[in-house]
């Protein structure tokens, strides 16, 4: 029975607590117990940097939990890279809604150009823009395993646009990247990579700005 338990979901919101912790404290506990699956939802910031922090260390050579959700924070920023490039054993990572800017997806594209276990990614709704959208495209040209790519949402324009569909001429692995929700008004080397790409299988572009 606690076998089971610990491979089940673990989900986290302001208003749980696990013996008075809350937020990353209790993530903590959650990592250190052996769950595969943490969801942690904030609806507000009062974390402190000291558990994130924590939970960060923890997290980048932990080998029990596969998939991390990470929901609506937007106090400190845990130090993604590190995470992507010693964790092994994480399959999918979703920030959403975490107030993300270019710098953080600098951040985290150095950590995804080198991993080789991470399948999805999930930045919806955060602020990457073109810069960041640049950042996480040039990881695409060495990172072999990520087949699901979310970032919608992003105030991605065309020049972020232009830098993912030159990136999918090169990359094998992906077989859905989402661009909904953004400023993209040019598409013509994205639709070319579409065409071209032999395992992209899916490109969502709903809700911008093509004619």
């Amino acid at each position: 029975y606690m076998k089971y338990i610990k491979q089940t979901l673990f989900r986290i919101t302001n208003s749980m607590s696990i013996n008075k912790a809350v937020g990353f404290e209790a993530a903590l506990k959650a990592l250190r117990a052996g769950y595969s699956h943490i969801s942690i939802s904030f609806s507000k910031n009062a974390e402190s940097k000291k558990w994130a922090d924590l939970f960060a260390e923890e997290l980048a050579y932990n080998r029990q939990c596969r998939i991390l959700e990470i929901k609506k924070h937007t106090g400190h920023v845990l130090n993604y890279g590190k995470i992507l490039q010693t964790n092994t054993t994480l399959r999918s990572l979703a920030l959403t809604g975490n107030h993300l800017r270019s710098g953080d997806a600098k951040d985290i594209a150095f950590g995804l150009a080198n991993n080789t276990n991470l399948i999805s990614l999930n930045l919806w709704n955060n602020y990457i823009g073109d810069d960041g959208a640049t950042e996480i495209s040039n990881a695409l040209l060495s990172n072999k395993t990520l087949k699901n790519l979310r970032l919608g949402s992003n105030s991605i324009g065309n020049t972020g646009a232009k830098a993912f569909g030159n990136a999918l001429l090169e990359n094998t692995s992906l077989k859905y990247i989402g661009l909904g929700s953004n400023k993209i008004s040019d598409v013509a080397v994205l639709a070319h990579a579409l065409n071209t790409n032999p395992t992209l299988e899916n490109l969502c572009l709903g809700d911008n700005e093509v004619e």
